[in-house]
């Protein structure tokens, strides 16, 4: 095991043991309050990540499907419905309007069938599109946990620095020119490395980052139910 190693492990025990409070190394402005919602960002990741699976799959539905392929096979022997767990909800509506169109009544009432069925399966199709943009943003928070690992450790970094800082500065020993440098050099490189954490936990929470996933996800959405409600509209 190597100094550093060593070092590392013994300031974490110490940092863990004993609260430190900071009174000669502030954090530069804004850090902390990156910081507290960069942790929660992070953390709900999962969240976002299963309610957009979530919008990628509630068209195929359980129980309510299954009622209404039962209901289907009511209404006429020759259905041709087939296997419900091949179809999406909005499939399946669009084969409700296919048989309808066929049951021989009269030719408004079929031609009402045929555009429902029409509205349904386009909107099938639209889903699909969709869904192929909202698995693009699932790639993109897999990416982004992967991203919030690096940030964590460069916090890890910040923390430590800051805490031997501390130490130095508050410590009553008689301090060597060198040990002087040595603490000139530790205060370049936590500003400099805080500065660049905070940059990154900027981006994280932002428009590059989880901000820019829920964006890209709305807009699929909203795309999906203007087409949507445009071809419904022309069922009449």
């Amino acid at each position: 095991m190597d100094k550093e190693t060593v070092k590392d492990i013994q300031r974490s025990i110490a940092m863990k043991l004993n609260r430190v409070e900071y009174t000669e190394v502030p954090l530069i402005s804004g850090y902390a309050d990156a910081e507290d919602c960069y942790k929660k960002f992070r953390d709900g990741l999962k969240k976002v990540s299963d309610s957009i699976t979530w919008l990628m799959t509630y068209e195929h539905g359980g129980s309510k499907m299954k009622s209404l392929y039962s209901k289907m096979n009511m209404i006429t022997s020759t259905s041709r419905l087939g296997n419900f767990k091949n179809y999406d909800i909005y499939e399946l509506n669009g084969l409700v309007g296919l048989e309808l169109s066929r049951i021989g009544l009269a030719s408004n009432v079929s031609d009402i069938g045929r555009k429902y069925s029409k509205a349904h399966m386009d909107i099938s199709r639209y889903k699909l599109e969709m869904n192929k943009k909202l698995e693009q943003q699932i790639k993109k928070i897999s990416e982004l946990r992967d991203h919030s690992n690096a940030i964590d450790k460069k916090r890890k970094k910040v923390s430590n620095i800051r805490y031997d800082l501390e130490m130095m500065k508050k410590s009553k020993d008689p301090k060597a020119p060198d040990a002087v440098s040595q603490e000139s050099e530790m205060e370049k490189t936590f500003k400099e490395t805080s500065k660049e954490v905070l940059k990154e936990m900027e981006r994280f929470i932002g428009n590059d980052g989880v901000c820019g996933v829920l964006q890209s996800v709305a807009e699929a959405h909203r795309e999906f139910s203007e087409k949507s409600s445009k071809v419904l509209g022309e069922v009449k």
